[in-house]
């Protein structure tokens, strides 16, 4: 199940099963490249990573080195604050 977003409807889009996991889609319309590129996309409750092609990628368990991580601290006592927190990124 994907969760429910804005649907290309500009240009012809074209997707590519590549190798250990990753999808290759290339957008007629650059308008709807950089709405999907801009969106955080949860697909079945997991995050999906989407990334704009680079040169030389190749598809394997390191292509993604990096990943957004919002973290919710309900409970988090008010004297240890954001500047204390932002030490730990």
């Amino acid at each position: 199940m994907i969760d429910s977003k804005p649907i290309c409807e500009q240009g012809e889009v074209r997707a590519l099963d590549l190798e250990q996991g990753h999808l290759l889609v290339r957008f007629e319309d650059a308008g709807e490249r950089d709405l999907v590129l801009g969106w955080p996309w949860v697909v079945s409750g997991q995050a999906l990573a989407v990334e704009q092609w680079r040169p030389r990628f190749r598809p394997g368990p390191d292509a993604i080195g990096s990943a957004v991580v919002w973290i919710r601290l309900p409970r988090l006592p008010v004297e240890l604050g954001r500047r204390n927190l932002s030490g730990i990124s």
